[in-house]
């Protein structure tokens, strides 16, 4: 998922976008590449988070980010913009 997140830490935009699962899960194998298609906000984007989760019977398994600057107890990476 991707979230386009303001000034204030609001999200203004959020995307999804379903991996193949055949790729993401065999060990040593690289995630495929995956474009977020987001709607065009009202305010300006300071932020963009992205995360990863798996579906579950019972919910969702994050996966977490073990380096650069997160957020929800490490489940969100957070890119500051502009590059």
């Amino acid at each position: 998922f991707g979230h386009l997140i303001d000034g204030t830490g609001s999200v203004v935009g959020n995307a999804q976008v379903e991996l193949d699962r055949s790729i993401a899960t065999q060990p040593g194998k690289a995630l495929q590449r995956f474009e977020l298609m987001f709607a065009l906000p009202e305010s300006a984007v300071d932020v963009v988070g992205i995360g990863i989760f798996v579906p579950n019977a019972g919910g969702l398994d994050h996966l977490y980010a073990h380096s650069g600057d997160r957020d929800w107890g490490n489940r969100r990476l957070l890119v500051r913009l502009p590059l």
